[in-house]
């Protein structure tokens, strides 16, 4: 209790923090290669050749069991491509106002907590919009969700320290 006194950052908000940064810049990276490289088109075709693989050595009894997994995970792929741009432009803004949102927490300021939290429904919803609600977009999303909610609560265990 003597961080809320003394106004310094507690030591777990710090770690946080930092990873909230390398992720914030990582994902700023990926934003920029998926608005502006052919990196998705490369990761589809990556994608494709895997599932025709997989395909070619399944017998007919496991094809059938995973074929809506299969064609999932190509349905997803393909929308990423489509959508490439759209969610390159997206991704940049969300993490920025993450960064941002951080960056504020880091100096002890609660609205950074809520950027935070609204860039990472944000990031969930844009999911969602572009890449559907297919099988493997779903399964997906409970991951990247699980994660966002993690770090959500965690951040909100240290908003007695912020003001």
């Amino acid at each position: 209790m003597e961080n809320i006194a003394t106004g310094q950052r507690p030591t777990f908000l710090t770690v946080l923090c930092v990873l909230s940064f390398f992720w914030g810049a990582y994902s700023i990276y990926q934003s920029i290669e998926s608005a502006f490289t052919d990196s998705p088109q490369r990761n589809y075709e990556e994608v494709q050749l895997e599932v025709d693989k997989g395909m070619a050595d399944m017998d007919a009894a496991n094809l059938e069991m995973m074929g809506s997994f299969l064609s999932s995970t190509i349905e997803m792929a393909q929308l990423a491509v489509e959508n490439a741009k759209a969610i390159g432009y997206a991704g940049i803004f969300q993490s920025i106002i993450s960064i941002f949102g951080v960056w504020l927490m880091w100096n002890l300021r609660k609205t950074g907590f809520w950027l935070y939290v609204a860039s990472g429904l944000m990031s969930m919803v844009t999911f969602i919009i572009f890449l559907g609600t297919g099988l493997m977009a779903i399964l997906s999303l409970v991951g990247i969700g699980f994660v966002t909610v993690l770090f959500i609560v965690l951040y909100a265990i240290h908003l007695k320290y912020m003001n």
